[in-house]
């Protein structure tokens, strides 16, 4: 589900983006319950798409923060209060997004290191459980400096990482490479695609996918 500040920001400006955010923001959280509601809780996962905050929170793109306060102190405080409702026994994930514009990203981040900052910041405020995290890792990133900063990640047990590795120009190996290069950092994590299946808008491109997870997830072990 996007968040909030994703839908509103850049559709709601001036004296009109609080009001209608508060508003939102009580429709997101009812209709959240009415999912949890109406589907077994065993088999149900609601993941946040957090982008525009992602985006903001970087700092080196064009997303402003749009209300008064410190954007990362503000950005927290609406994550939590979205979370916080879910029912516990409820798995709850986080996607940090860079954007899917014509299925690449408004920008790609210098390094992790602002996703793993918003991701200590979550992981802190959050009361209920957090079932994982997922990153991006953009394709040209096997290096060691994209995957330094994960030295600083502190999630909660019981909270999962997932590597956004798997891209489809360069298949398993890349991914391997990928994957290589962040267990120096980080020891546990799977993998998945850079910013989910949604990119893949075909049937053939979904089961390429499939064929280079399968190929790549014993590197992630």
């Amino acid at each position: 589900l996007p968040t909030p500040v994703a839908n509103l920001t850049g559709q709601i400006s001036g004296e009109s983006y609080a009001v209608v955010e508060e508003a939102y923001t009580k429709a997101m959280i009812r209709e959240v319950a009415t999912i949890c509601d109406a589907l077994p809780h065993r088999d149900l996962c609601v993941q946040w798409d957090v982008c525009i905050e992602m985006c903001m929170w970087d700092g080196a793109g064009a997303f402003q923060w749009p209300q008064p306060g410190d954007a990362k102190t503000e950005i927290i405080k609406r994550l939590k209060r979205i979370s916080d409702p879910i029912p516990a026994d409820v798995e709850l994930g986080f996607h940090l997004c860079y954007g899917d514009l014509d299925a690449v990203h408004f920008f790609d981040p210098k390094d992790a290191g602002a996703m793993v900052e918003i991701a200590n910041a979550i992981s802190e405020a959050v009361d209920r459980p957090i079932a994982y995290f997922h990153m991006p890792v953009p394709i040209g990133r096997d290096d060691d400096g994209f995957f330094k900063p994960f030295d600083e990640l502190k999630l909660k047990e019981g909270t999962e990482l997932f590597l956004g590795v798997v891209h489809l120009k360069d298949g398993v190996e890349g991914a391997k490479r990928r994957t290589a290069a962040a267990h120096a950092h980080v020891k546990d994590f799977g993998i998945g695609t850079e910013c989910g299946m949604a990119r893949a808008r075909t049937p053939s491109v979904v089961t390429e996918l499939l064929k280079i997870h399968a190929g790549a997830s014993d590197a992630a072990r």
